[in-house]
This record gives C-alpha cells, sequence and structure tokens, in this order.
C-alpha cells in the first residue's frame, strides 16, 4: 500500500480476473436461436409444400394444354379424313358412270389387237401386183399369178433355208412370201428383160425364170419371186398406247 500526497487516496490494485473496459459488455458477441424445433421443421414442411403444390399446378397446366392441343389435332384430322372421304366417294361415283366407256374400249382394244395378229401377213397385193405390171416389158402377159404368204411372218428369218433363197439375202430382210408368174410373151430374150425390172421393185428378193420355152407361136415363161415384209401393209398393226 503506498499513499501519494497529503490527501490519503490510495490505489487498489485491479485484480486480474477483471477485464478492461473495451466498450462492450461480456458476453454480448454471442448469439443464439431460442425457436422451438418443431417450429423450424413446421417451416420447412410449409414450404415443400408450396412448392409441391406449384409444380403440381404446373404439370396440370401442361397435361391441360397439350389435351387441348390433341383434341384439336384430332379434330383436325377428323376433318381432313372425312373431306378425303367424301372426295374418294366422289371420284368412285364419275369413275362408275364411265364403266360403260371403259370397257367398250378394252373391247376395241382387244379386238385391235386380235386384228393386228391375224393380220400380220396382210400385203398390199394391189399395189404389189400394179407394180407387177408396170414392169411388164411390151408384147408379154401374165396368164397366172399365185401368191403364197403364211398366215404369220412373226418367226421368219431372212438366213432361215426353208424360205428358198433366203440363205443368200445379206440385206437382213425378213422374207415372207413368194409369187409365182405364169404367161406367155414373143421373144426368149423378153424373159430376162422382165426378171431384171422385178428385181428392180422394192420389197421383191431374187426373181429367176422357173422355166422359158419357145415354139412358133412364141415362148411361154415361169418367173418365181421372193417377198420380203416391205411389202406388208402394216395396217393393222397395233399402235403404241393402245
Amino acid at each position: 500500500m503506498s499513499t501519494h500526497g497529503a490527501t490519503g487516496v490510495m490505489d487498489t490494485p485491479r485484480p486480474a480476473d477483471i477485464p478492461a473496459r473495451t466498450g462492450t459488455m461480456p458476453g454480448w458477441h454471442i448469439v443464439a436461436d431460442l425457436t422451438p424445433p418443431e417450429l423450424i421443421a413446421s417451416r420447412r414442411v410449409q414450404k415443400v409444400r408450396v412448392w409441391v403444390v406449384a409444380a403440381a399446378v404446373l404439370v396440370a397446366a401442361a397435361c391441360a394444354g397439350g389435351y387441348v392441343w390433341a383434341r384439336g389435332e384430332a379434330h383436325t384430322a377428323a376433318a381432313n379424313l372425312t373431306s378425303e372421304q367424301a372426295t374418294t366417294q366422289a371420284l368412285i361415283d364419275r369413275q362408275r358412270s364411265y364403266t360403260n366407256v371403259t370397257s367398250l374400249q378394252a373391247a376395241i382394244d382387244q379386238v385391235k389387237a386380235q386384228t393386228a395378229t391375224l393380220m400380220a401377213s396382210d400385203v398390199d397385193v394391189d399395189a404389189l401386183l400394179g407394180k407387177i405390171w408396170a414392169a411388164l416389158p411390151d408384147g408379154m402377159t401374165i396368164s397366172q399369178i399365185a401368191v403364197t404368204v403364211p398366215s404369220t411372218v412373226a418367226g421368219a428369218d431372212a438366213r432361215d433355208p426353208s424360205s428358198g433363197v433366203g440363205a443368200l439375202d445379206a440385206s437382213g430382210a425378213v422374207h415372207i412370201g413368194t409369187v409365182t408368174l405364169t404367161g406367155s410373151g414373143k421373144a426368149i430374150t423378153d424373159v430376162p428383160d422382165f426378171v431384171d425390172k422385178l428385181g428392180a421393185i422394192p420389197g421383191v428378193f431374187a426373181p429367176f425364170p422357173t422355166s422359158n420355152t419357145a415354139d412358133a407361136t412364141g415362148i411361154q415363161y415361169s418367173v418365181q419371186l421372193t417377198l420380203t415384209d416391205t411389202v406388208l401393209s402394216n395396217m393393222f398393226a397395233a399402235k403404241g398406247g393402245s
């Protein structure tokens, strides 16, 4: 203990366990939440419920929107289907109105096809005979003409030996038949001239005399020639698109 001056005031030392003044009371920096745990849990549950309800509302709204869109699409599809069915039925009705026409056209096409097959060997005989008569030299006559053409020439072959002189034809033309001419003339030299003129006719191949005899009245001859497909009329041939 010590004394200062005459006042008699004594300085007492501060105990070590008493903190110095710092401007705050001891323990004021400590914070404690005294809310009951049950209340905290209840608040958390309430928040979760709000989120669940919001999510459910969103899902329900999406489902409702999808349902409305699907119903609209279904209605549109049904309307389109009804329209197409009506159009199809109208076309069927129109097709039925042309049944007789289409049946007649089919019958006509069938007849054309059959006629083309039947007349595949049709030769324009009038035109051919006119050219033969024009090639006849003066003083010669034709007393008999025999034209031989098979019923069908579709399978004929120019190089087939069965076609007579077809094996000698290098042109590739199809031989379809023969013509035999019999007649008379004045001079035996008229026959070679006649044969040469016959060979110049389109569709005639390799004419040759099969007989040529002379007597006091003149000559008697016989000439044979081969016909190619050039002399076919093709009048009844099936046209493209028939």
